[in-house]
């Protein structure tokens, strides 16, 4: 492991380190807990993902697996800037390890606004937001680590006391050491969440993105055809390429959400990740163009 990979490994110790302090302080007793504790609620993901082609390579024979812990902790402010008006700002720091791939190693830090509206209190009443976000990811793999933003608007309504949607749409930037990992894209998501109880939550996505993606793979005349720009990859090893092109990508997740307590819960989610180049390559290829994966994630979340 170079220095860079050890370099993560201990910000994700660290990270672990500060999600169970706070674990072992909430088994005191009531007395004991400081009386600010819970002013600024910080919020803690530990997760475990399986992804079966985190290299988005198209052919099953280039298809690499890997599974990845991650660390994830949060903070939101608010202020009230008027009667119906807030701002909501939250910070991030988030860790990722990789068991086979450790190029794909990460520390990411970054920020969250949001401006949102509401015209009244009622319950059906829909919060309109715009939407801004930044971070920063080093990676293990010199040529991906780079800064990332988002701009765009969403609402949220509730239909009903168990229906609740979800709608956002925006543009996406990125920009890697390489001009491989530099691109944007176009997005537009929806998130249908059902309540089915006291404790548990139902939830589905889908999300439509347009726009620059990066595939991994062998080198091909194909690959070559359909890049914008290629170079060997630094993290899967120098005999495969990293290469951009445009695509339609969609995304669909389906999830469930279990409350273990007032603070804290359990979430297990799969996402389905397809991808498609907008242009066929200019010479003959019968095979598939796009690729798939699959996500699996098991997650702790808990507020403290």
């Amino acid at each position: 492991m170079g220095r860079g990979g050890e370099r993560i490994v201990r910000w994700i110790g660290a990270l672990a380190a500060a999600l169970a302090a706070p674990m072992a302080l909430h088994a005191q007793s009531p007395e004991r807990l400081p009386p600010t504790i819970f002013h600024d609620p910080i919020t803690g993901e530990a997760a475990y993902t399986h992804d079966d082609n985190a290299n988005r390579g198209r052919d099953s024979e280039t298809r690499l697996g890997d599974d990845v812990l991650s660390l994830t902790f949060s903070q939101p402010r608010e202020w009230h800037l008027g009667r119906h008006v807030r701002l909501e700002a939250t910070g991030s720091l988030a860790g990722d390890k990789f068991r086979r791939y450790s190029g794909l190693d990460r520390i990411s830090a970054g920020a969250k606004a949001q401006l949102q509206y509401r015209a009244s209190g009622d319950f059906d009443a829909t919060t309109w937001s715009l939407v801004a976000s930044a971070a920063y990811d080093e990676f293990d793999s010199h040529l991906r680590s780079g800064a990332r933003y988002f701009l765009g608007v969403s609402a949220q309504h509730a239909f009903t006391d168990r229906i609740e949607l979800f709608a956002q749409a925006g543009r996406a930037e990125q920009a890697g050491h390489s001009d491989v990992f530099n691109g944007r894209d176009d997005r537009a998501l929806l998130t249908l969440v059902y309540t089915l109880g006291m404790k548990d939550v139902a939830y589905l996505t889908g999300e439509y993105r347009r726009g620059d993606t990066v595939s991994t793979g062998g080198p091909s005349l194909v690959n070559a055809d359909l890049a914008e720009v290629l170079v060997p990859d630094d993290a899967f090893g120098q005999a495969l390429i990293s290469y951009r092109f445009r695509s339609r990508t969609v995304l669909s997740t389906i999830g469930w959400n279990h409350a273990l307590g007032p603070r804290d819960s359990f979430d297990v989610s799969w996402r389905r990740i397809a991808s498609e180049p907008l242009a066929r390559p200019g010479i003959d290829f019968p095979g598939a163009l796009r690729y798939i994966a699959n996500q699996y994630a098991i997650v702790y979340l808990r507020r403290f």
